[in-house]
């Protein structure tokens, strides 16, 4: 599941969105000032450092959560994951996660968009919670429930046509597979190109294996989105810009070069991380020797930030701190393999 936010997230960051893109946006007024503030500074998804047990749950709907939801839930604050997904035609938007002013770490769920406020109407509805779970909106004009189905963990969409129950024909085949399958599209777009879900997550390939496939050019190993194709080794997951859905020549030429020096490109980004490790209100100039680990890599063109400018051409290497380090970063390289910018984010 929690990889496969993450190529979520790495899709926003090559696109330089922010909290304030998302449809949830307008609902940040009553939310923690701490968490308005994180959004404010570019972050999108705020590592939760206080867990629920979703008891509050369990008392109001009449059974525990299912661990997917909860394990989605309890590891971020966000606006609510939205995107297209393969060729369904609008958008599907997740219920948030965000922290009341003054809540406690469970009261999100009773807020609007909250799951138990969710399920809620959906009994209103004539809706059977014992069978489906409210997890989100598909269509944002229309507002037809997303409905995980409790039995199996499939993904259906509300019956426009027969309001308290589902298409019986599954959007997806879990929650997980949803979220790696969606991608993001200009409002200019007519037309969803695919957006498949992660194959090889649990049998990831080694560097080396996939080197050969993009010499080879066998892309038949990648999944594709509309823009992005993404592939998991075995120490982290590689995206690569595929507009349309094809990976440019010159792109998978330059993939082979950086995934062949990427560890002389990691050893490269080490002064960088070294200015930025953080825990509680000391700063730790020798954390990186307590360790940090790249979850992912990105090839293609990012947004930089800040000042507006044309998107850079390059890659983006991900790093997490290892050892509890309440700490993570972007590192933004230019193609001539040399770090240009540093995005940090304290979790």
């Amino acid at each position: 599941m929690l990889n496969a936010v993450q190529h979520y997230m790495d899709m926003l960051r090559s696109k330089g969105l922010n909290a304030y893109n998302f449809p949830t946006a307008r609902s940040f007024a009553d939310i923690d000032p701490d968490l308005r503030s994180r959004f404010d500074r570019g972050e999108v998804f705020v590592r939760r450092q206080e867990h629920s047990d979703f008891e509050m749950f369990r008392q109001e709907v009449g059974y525990p959560l299912p661990e997917d939801i909860a394990q989605l839930l309890n590891a971020y604050w966000q606006p609510g994951i939205f995107g297209y997904y393969k060729d369904f035609p609008e958008c599907f938007i997740l219920f948030p996660a965000l922290r009341s002013r003054d809540g406690g770490p469970d009261d999100f769920l009773k807020r609007p968009g909250g799951l138990i406020s969710e399920a809620e109407r959906w009994i209103s509805y004539d809706g059977d919670p014992k069978k489906y779970l409210p997890i989100g909106i598909y269509d944002p004009y229309s507002c037809d429930f997303l409905l995980y189905e409790l039995a199996t963990g499939k993904i259906l969409i509300e019956n426009c046509d027969d309001e308290g129950n589902p298409d019986f024909i599954p959007a997806a085949d879990s929650l997980r597979e949803l979220i790696a399958g969606l991608y993001l599209r200009s409002s200019t777009e007519n037309e969803p190109k695919g957006g498949s879900a992660v194959s090889n997550e649990d049998d990831p390939y080694t560097k080396e294996q996939v080197i050969g496939f993009l010499e080879n050019r066998r892309y038949d190993k990648f999944d594709f989105t509309e823009t992005d194709a993404y592939i998991y080794t075995k120490d982290f997951v590689l995206v690569i810009e595929a507009p349309g859905g094809k990976i440019t020549e010159d792109t998978a030429q330059f993939s082979v070069k950086l995934l062949t020096e990427l560890d002389q490109c990691i050893k490269s980004a080490q002064p960088w991380l070294k200015h930025f490790n953080l825990r509680g209100d000391r700063w730790y100039p020798d954390a990186l020797d307590k360790g940090f680990e790249v979850v992912s890599v990105y090839i293609g063109q990012y947004i930089s930030g800040g000042t507006p400018r044309p998107p850079e051409d390059g890659f983006m290497i991900t790093f997490d701190a290892v050892n509890s380090y309440p700490c993570g970063f972007t590192v933004k390289f230019h193609r001539n393999m040399w770090p240009y910018a540093v995005e940090e984010f304290v979790e």
